[in-house]
């Protein structure tokens, strides 16, 4: 099996996670906007283009880091790796739990953790932590 071969099954699975957390937070962001009477099909691109660019750029990197592999040790590329991975996912994933948190799912465990739904001013939801929100108690 070819390097190239064994590098792409590497980045498989993580940039398909990627995509099913996307795909989620498009769902139930479309559910939450339906609910709230806040629908439009212009936005879909635009959310689209959000999530969708930061998958390519870690994708992009990726494949810079694979022609680096020969210059730096495979745990100084595992952990830069990483470190550009986790950021995507927790931004996909913190938008998943606002369309939890506003759809009421999970909120009282949702609250327990800090994270609460608001309508930012372009009328995506979004989480936030409580103690970043001007109306929070405290």
């Amino acid at each position: 099996m070819s390097e190239l071969r064994m590098f792409l099954q590497s980045i498989m699975m993580p940039g398909l996670l990627l995509l099913a957390l996307m795909f989620g937070d498009l769902i139930f962001g479309i559910i939450v906007s339906i609910k709230q009477g806040r629908f439009e099909w212009e936005y879909l691109p635009q959310f689209l283009l959000s999530d969708g660019v930061w998958i390519l750029v870690w994708g992009f990197a990726e494949g810079l880091l694979y022609f680096f592999k020969d210059l730096l040790p495979s745990a100084i590329l595992t952990a830069i790796g990483t470190g550009l991975y986790l950021p995507v996912a927790g931004k996909i994933g913190a938008s998943l739990l606002g369309h939890f948190s506003a759809l009421g799912v999970l909120t009282r465990t949702l609250e327990k953790v800090a994270i609460d739904s608001t309508v930012a001013p372009d009328d995506y939801i979004v989480a936030t932590l409580v103690e970043d929100r001007e109306d929070a108690v405290g």
